[in-house]
């Protein structure tokens, strides 16, 4: 059933939103740390005596992250693109049921 089809898609897509939102949401509670940018934190841990951060976990957390965000970004435009596909799907056969009717009728 194409309802069921279309419930099912605006779910995916409202799921990968959420996602996409929570991400945004801890990049942002990251990013603001102290409300410092990295670099002010980087130095921050240089002048009390702190060793230089390396950033590697930042850095793979980041690309993690980055990577979430974007697998939740591009399932929502397959689900776009299936929605629009099966849309165009039930109107060439709705439009095809129509002209046929038309021809045997008239």
């Amino acid at each position: 059933d194409v309802r069921e089809a279309l419930e099912m898609e605006q779910r995916r897509q409202f799921s990968a939103a959420q996602r996409a939102q929570e991400l945004r949401a801890l990049r942002t509670a990251r990013a603001s740390g102290t409300g410092s940018s990295g670099a002010e934190l980087a130095a921050g841990a240089v002048a009390d005596g702190g060793c230089e951060p390396s950033g590697g976990a930042g850095d793979a957390e980041d690309a993690f992250i980055h990577r979430i965000a974007s697998n939740a970004a591009a399932a929502i435009e397959e689900s776009v693109r299936n929605v629009c596909e099966r849309v165009r799907a039930e109107l060439v056969q709705t439009q095809g049921g129509c002209a046929r009717s038309r021809r045997s009728s008239g």
